[in-house]
């Protein structure tokens, strides 16, 4: 059963665009001597629809009202009270003020019979309400960008989707006529409506793009959320209309020019079609209604319903899938080129170069998929920061290493007696799979005879922790060649966490991306002692430059002052696995420091011999000043960029 608030919005899209395209109909598209006749036997008909459209909009602000949290208490504001301000304290509710105002004089001007001036009029407050819906859904909240093609999208529907009703009737009444007169009008409504409609469907398809890459933004986001999915049913109902539009364009538009007969049977058949089209512009709207009140696609977790996936990766290091993938390229442009040659010069071959394309595209399928998990695309919910991936570590420990070993190399005490070998998920597999695999995969096992599910006795945090560790991991051998200078080619996402700098109140290292570097000081007293007078003497300086060192304890002494943070024993777990190891357990360090540049990224690492003076850590910012952009750290993160 359709939630009300569905019904409600399918009710006012249909009730305002038809009525709005309806009229635009009547103004633009039929001769003008002829439009307010027309319109006079739809008077009722536009009236009730005006009607529809403002108390459905009313019904929509209420429902908005309704659906907020009202106070327990006695002095809970009433229905109408919340309602009234809606209207008068959000944008929601000021653009609501406009449309209801627009709707209130269509339905006056609706009421009383047309005219041609009052036809036009009607049709342009319709077309100014439909304009005004862009302010009620998603792309309310969207850039100036998104919000003009989602206006666009919505006039350009009222004009194609509104005129279909009253040129069925046009039609119709042509057929029972069969006079000169109205087939002429026939021929000229449709030829102005089939222009009208080829543009429509151009900026439909142009504006819709602009729209769903703002709230769909992936083929996962398209395929794996309820958003996406109504999308594509909105999808396959526009290609269905523009599939009969298509034909009444190129077949039946033109037989209305032939003898009175064919004319007649044209005419009934566009009629029909007409009418066909309408049905499914409705069952659009209703997809509409269901598609507003539903989270966008790019702001929820996509559950993958297929059991494979698409990806580059499927044919990296495979010579025989690459040249396949090669030749399903050759395949699909050689197609889709063929294709618009024959349609272009009206020559036969479009079958041929459609049936090219989807070899090309068939091929390319098979090329690169590969099996996938429902949570194949799933990002973890945890923040890739140092407690996530310190109870990460503790976990591996007590469940993993027995396999998998310290380093996650696949050489645990119980590797060799394993029937299927533990997979190195430090030097190769992390880089190759999602966030989402490992997730399933930690929970459900890999095989009778290969790693057992711990869904059982992980729950889901612990198994993202192991995730973000997994990661750490990963990371910490590429921080192998990882040294005192910058590589442009190196850059690993630092974990974040919390610091008290001089007792100055709790930050984090990502409330300090695009703003400061950080130089991350890992030390032990005495052997520090000496390091950390010199930074602490600096630490003003470079902080005004653009630099902030936080200096934690290795041990359990910590120093005092500005420069200073607390011990945090996840902090220094997690950046300990960053420093160079082989696969020996070697001495703890006394030691270290990271340089993080200000995107967010642990760029260099720095023994207490290697310590930079603070000339060089200033040349080292600037020299990240000179370097591109890279990638956004806080949409890398959850999925470790892989």
């Amino acid at each position: 059963m359709p939630e009300p608030m569905t019904l409600i919005r399918a009710v006012h899209y249909a009730a305002t665009l038809l009525t709005a395209g309806g009229l635009a109909f009547w103004v633009f598209v039929i001769p003008a001597e002829r439009g307010a006749l027309a319109a006079m036997r739809h008077r009722a008909a536009l009236a009730v629809g005006s009607g529809v459209a403002l108390l459905s909009a009313v019904a929509w602000v209420v429902a908005q009202a309704a659906a907020l949290p009202a106070p327990s208490d006695e002095t809970a504001p009433s229905l109408l009270s919340r309602t009234l301000d809606i209207l008068g304290d959000t944008g929601f509710g000021r653009a609501w003020i406009v449309r209801l105002v627009l709707l209130s004089m269509l339905l006056v001007l609706t009421v009383f019979p047309p005219a041609r001036l009052r036809l036009g009029m009607a049709a342009l407050a319709g077309l100014g309400a439909t304009v005004t819906l862009a302010f009620a859904g998603h792309a309310a909240v969207a850039d100036p960008l998104g919000r003009s093609a989602d206006m666009l999208h919505l006039v350009l529907a009222a004009l194609w989707l509104g005129g279909l009703a009253p040129l069925a009737d046009l039609l119709r009444r042509t057929a029972r006529d069969a006079s000169a007169r109205a087939l002429d009008d026939a021929r000229v409504a449709t030829r102005r409506f089939s222009a009208v409609g080829v543009a429509s469907v151009g900026g439909l398809l142009a504006t819709g793009l602009v729209s769903a890459w703002t709230l769909v933004g992936t083929i996962p986001g398209l395929i794996g959320t309820a958003y996406g999915q109504l999308l594509c049913i909105k999808l396959l109902l526009f290609l269905c209309m523009t599939g009969i539009a298509a034909v009444n364009r190129e077949v039946l538009t033109p037989a209305l020019s032939a003898h009175a007969t064919a004319s007649r049977t044209a005419a009934l058949r566009l009629a029909r079609n007409a009418l066909l089209e309408t049905a499914l512009g409705v069952l659009i709207l209703v997809d509409v209604g269901a598609l507003g009140i539903s989270i966008p696609a790019a702001h929820d977790q996509v559950s993958w319903p297929l059991p494979i996936t698409w990806s580059l990766q499927a044919i990296a290091g495979q010579p025989l899938l690459a040249t396949a993938a090669i030749v399903a390229s050759v395949l699909a442009c050689v197609g889709i080129g063929v294709t618009a040659l024959a349609t272009l010069r009206h020559r036969r071959g479009i079958a041929v170069g459609g049936a090219l394309a989807l070899a090309g595209l068939a091929l390319a399928g098979v090329t690169f998929s590969e099996p996938a998990v429902p949570t194949v695309y799933l990002s973890s919910p945890l923040p890739y920061a140092t407690a996530t991936v310190a109870a990460g570590a503790h976990t591996f420990a007590e469940r993993c290493v027995a396999c998998h070993g310290p380093y996650g190399y696949g050489d645990g005490p119980m590797a060799a007696g394993l029937a299927v070998k533990p997979a190195d998920l430090s030097r190769q597999h992390v880089g190759f799979h999602t966030d989402g695999t490992f997730f399933w995969w930690i929970g459900h096992g890999k095989g009778e005879r290969a790693m057992p599910a711990f869904a059982d006795s992980l729950d889901e945090q612990q198994r993202w922790e192991l995730v973000g560790f997994l990661h750490a991991q990963s990371d910490a051998e590429t921080a192998q060649a990882m040294g005192p200078r910058l590589d442009p080619a190196r850059r690993i996402v630092a974990p974040d966490f919390s610091y008290e700098r001089g007792g100055s109140g709790q930050q984090t290292l990502s409330m300090l991306r695009e703003a400061w570097s950080v130089l991350l000081v890992l030390y032990t007293l005495p052997a520090s002692e000496a390091r950390l007078k010199s930074l602490a003497q600096a630490a003003k300086q470079l902080d005004l430059g653009g630099l902030r060192i936080v200096a934690v304890p290795l041990g359990e002494v910590a120093e005092k002052g500005p420069i200073f943070s607390p011990g945090d024993p996840d902090l220094v777990a997690t950046y300990e696995l960053f420093r160079k190891h082989t696969g020996e357990e070697a001495a703890a360090p006394e030691h270290l420091e990271y340089f993080i540049d200000a995107w967010g990224y642990l760029r260099a690492r720095f023994t207490l011999a290697e310590a930079p003076s603070p000339q060089q850590l200033v040349a080292m910012m600037e020299a990240v000043d000179r370097e591109p952009p890279p990638p956004p750290v806080g949409a890398a993160a959850p999925s470790h960029s892989h």
